[in-house]
């Protein structure tokens, strides 16, 4: 809580070198009156807060106590927690507020985050093939650290269940995935993967766990099994290709 109340005071020029209290009685006191004081229609202030599942127990932070009943003018806070009662947070979550410029009527959310990743997932299934879209996000969330566009474009292309369903309606001179196909999907889920270093080069694999339980579980071990079998014995799959399956798909844990 100190470090977002020296946040917003640094973002306030002329409120950057603000004293913030240490001790958490003082912050209790200080977290409202520093939103207000700093909020304003030209600067609203958004509090982004995930997993506070994740919190220390120290001075009561699942108990959420430190958040306001009521917030100030143009200050938004969208917080989230896993659900279950092992999280203290979760029942004590409630809506402190805020506006949407959607209405009701149009806006369907999911009451899990699974259950959101699903919808999601489903509605670029829809934009982008569901063949396509499940059998990409499946390796990626197969793979021990990641791939790279290039393992993914690959390892894609040598999937005859892609390929059939990509080339449906006509033959192509050299029969591989086209990148643009990858290109698409990814700017619709870019914003849930991560690019990182990884066994000598820049991978891209999900950003966070309930990402990687929810593609693994949106496609049966059973044909999870047949696709890498498919890869695995395929005559055009170079040998080096499959050792380096074997060490980056094999020994992982499918749900």
């Amino acid at each position: 809580m100190r470090s977002i109340c020296q946040q917003i005071c640094r973002a306030d020029k002329e409120s950057k070198n603000e004293a913030v209290p240490q001790d958490i009685r003082s912050l209790l006191e200080f977290f409202p009156t520093c939103l207000e004081k700093h909020a304003s229609s030209s600067n609203p202030i958004v509090l982004v807060l995930d997993s506070l599942d994740q919190l220390s127990d120290d001075d009561g932070g699942r108990e959420l106590d430190w958040v306001p009943k009521e917030l100030a003018n143009n200050v938004y806070m969208i917080l989230s927690t896993l659900p279950g009662a092992e999280y203290i947070c979760f029942p004590k979550l409630q809506p402190v507020g805020g506006k949407s410029y959607t209405s009701p009527n149009d806006t369907k959310l999911a009451p899990t985050i699974k259950g959101i990743v699903h919808d999601l997932l489903d509605r670029v299934e829809r934009l982008h093939g569901k063949v396509l879209v499940s059998q990409a996000l499946t390796y990626i969330a197969a793979s021990r650290n990641g791939l790279t566009e290039p393992e993914l474009e690959d390892i894609l292309s040598l999937d005859d269940v892609v390929l059939n369903d990509v080339y449906q309606y006509w033959t192509p001179p050299i029969r591989r995935l086209p990148p643009l196909l990858w290109i698409r999907i990814r700017s619709d889920i870019g914003d849930y993967l991560i690019e990182r270093g990884a066994d000598g080069a820049r991978v891209i694999n999900w950003y966070h766990r309930q990402f990687i339980e929810t593609a693994r579980e949106r496609l049966p071990r059973k044909r999870a099994s047949s696709c890498w079998d498919s890869l695995k014995y395929e005559r055009l799959f170079p040998r080096k290709m499959v050792r380096w399956c074997e060490e980056v798909f094999c020994g992982q844990e499918w749900k």
